[in-house]
């Protein structure tokens, strides 16, 4: 969270009220956060343990049910919200995001991936009951780690009840039941937008490290995204193990890329190899 605190600050100009959803940390957490977070004031919502009461175990932390409360804990004034998840990393400035013109739908949310849609197989085991609500297979799904939200069209909706609702009678079990329960509530009530708003391809504007190889852990492949992650990290004290190793193949990887011709490179987990009459380099 210091690391996606630490670069929103930097690429957005400001200040905008940051507020992070504080499901247990200590003094010293909120203290390291707001350090993150200068010069821009940050407050801390708590968000109590008896909320998530009834709603269905998941392999996700319990936090992950907190974004649905964001409404009713974002200041009285507030219009627009940007909820963020925490293993991200701000590459642009989120005004855009903040001045969206969301035509009437609730939230904005970029697509899962391409082909990602209820009647997909890698998505119909994750988000159940989807056919009994008579919800289209070709209807798109969105990853809820990047949200932009119409506060009022929210709060009009019902929306927070809704999907609480909707969680807590899931027909069957989820890997991730708050982001299956917002799509089957939300399905026919979200924007599409650019992907590169929440994705961790290179050009980036929001990368989102959504799955389970997270920039803290050595990637298989040298990467620009797990590199700035790592140099961001550093910058606030905290510096990861392997981060020199990882920055200096992944310049190797982008040397070789711009002096032999793509044809003649293989990726390996572990190095570059060049075709025949080069040499590799590690």
């Amino acid at each position: 969270m210091g690391v996606a605190l630490a670069s929103l600050v930097a690429c957005t100009p400001g200040p905008i009220d940051l507020m992070v959803l504080d499901m247990g940390l200590d003094a010293g957490d909120r203290q390291q956060l707001s350090r993150a977070a200068r010069p821009w004031p940050l407050t801390f919502a708590g968000v109590p343990a008896g909320w998530m009461d009834g709603l269905p175990a998941s392999p996700m932390p319990a936090s992950s049910y907190g974004r649905l409360y964001v409404s009713r804990l974002a200041p009285e004034a507030t219009r627009r919200i940007l909820y963020l998840d925490g293993d991200i990393l701000v590459r642009r400035s989120v005004l855009p995001l903040l001045g969206l013109d969301l035509a009437g739908n609730t939230v904005a949310a970029v697509g899962n991936s391409p082909g990602s849609h209820f009647g997909h197989r890698s998505v119909a085991g994750g988000i159940p009951g989807w056919r009994e609500e008579g919800i289209p297979p070709a209807a798109m799904v969105f990853n809820s780690g990047v949200m932009v939200i119409d506060r009022a069209a929210w709060e009009a909706r019902d929306t927070t009840d809704r999907v609480l609702h909707t969680a807590r009678d899931l027909r069957g079990p989820s890997l991730w039941p708050d982001q299956a329960s917002l799509n089957l509530a939300l399905w026919r009530e979200w924007l599409p937008m650019d992907r590169r708003w929440n994705t961790h391809d290179t050009d980036a504007a929001i990368a989102h490290f959504f799955g389970p190889k997270k920039p803290w852990g050595p990637p298989p492949v040298p990467n620009r995204l797990y590199v700035e992650y790592q140099d961001r990290a550093a910058a606030l004290g905290w510096d990861i193990p392997g981060r020199r190793r990882l920055r200096a193949r992944f310049q190797a990887r982008e040397l070789a890329r711009a002096v032999v011709p793509p044809r003649l490179l293989r990726h390996r987990a572990s190095r570059v190899v060049l075709g025949p009459g080069y040499e590799s380099i590690p």
